[in-house]
This record gives structure tokens, C-alpha cells and sequence, in this order.
């Protein structure tokens, strides 16, 4: 049987990373984390408020991952205490990989298991000595949804 004419399902097209996306966040929320998919319409331009979603979806203790622009762009905002935000990048300096994971108190890269503090993204522990803390975001919360910059 020949699959002439078929397309190659493994080939990522425009249209398909949306859904994509989606679906890595349905995923991530049965593995017990959470990604929102925030709509390309949603997003700010560059040094503007980018609103991420409802203030009540980041847990108490814990946070959530937010993934923009089909994925390209992502964030972590994180509630170390109660009226305490902090958001971060949501990818690992050290290859880029995907933070996804909440182990206490920590995130987590998904590529090598590189740690980082929850509460100030620092660097705890990864294949490499070295590996950078996580970048900072500003982050607020205006009429009850989370905004960072």
C-alpha cells in the first residue's frame, strides 16, 4: 500500500501548532501539571502587559505553565505565598527545553531534570554545573487575571 500523496505526519505545519499545543496541555494536566494556551490575539506587544489567563488557575504553593504563539513563547508563573507573583521563562537555559514539572516547591525541565527554585528561579541542580537561573518577568494581576512583561 502506498502512502504517495499522503502527508508525513511527523512534518509540523502552521496550522496544525495551535492544536497541537492544546493537546501537550491536556496532556501535561493529566501528568499533573498544567499549560494554558494562551490565544495569538491575546498577546501584547513587546514591553506591553500580556494578560495570561485567570489569577485563579495559578495554585497556592505551586504554579502554571503558559505556552504563546503555538508554543514558540512560553512562561511559568508561580504563588510561592499568598499575594506573592513571580513569572519566569518558561524554558530551561540550559538547551532550551520545556519547564513542565512542579516537583515541591521546584520547577523542573523535562530534557535532563534541571531544577530551579520556585520562588526567585534559581538554579539548583542539572546535568551541568553552571546552568544560568531562570529568566524574570514582571507579573501582576489586574481584575483578576495574571498579566506579565
Amino acid at each position: 500500500m502506498s502512502n504517495e500523496g499522503s502527508p508525513d505526519p511527523t512534518e509540523a505545519c502552521a496550522s496544525c501548532l495551535p492544536r497541537r499545543s492544546l493537546l501537550l496541555g491536556a496532556v501535561g494536566a493529566v501528568a499533573g501539571f498544567a499549560t494554558t494556551v494562551v490565544p495569538d490575539a491575546a498577546v501584547a506587544a513587546p514591553g506591553r502587559w500580556t494578560t495570561l489567563g485567570p489569577a485563579s488557575d495559578v495554585p497556592l504553593g505551586s504554579g502554571r505553565f503558559y505556552a504563546l504563539h503555538g508554543g514558540a513563547v512560553r512562561y511559568v508563573v508561580t504563588r510561592p505565598r499568598r499575594g506573592e507573583w513571580r513569572a519566569f521563562t518558561g524554558r530551561c537555559p540550559h538547551e532550551g527545553g520545556n519547564l513542565r514539572q512542579f516537583p515541591p516547591r521546584q520547577i523542573q525541565c523535562d530534557f535532563h531534570g534541571s531544577r530551579f527554585w520556585f520562588n526567585n528561579g534559581h538554579f539548583i541542580s542539572g546535568p551541568e554545573p553552571n546552568i544560568p537561573d531562570l529568566k524574570k518577568y514582571e507579573v501582576r494581576v489586574r481584575s483578576g487575571s495574571v498579566q506579565v512583561r
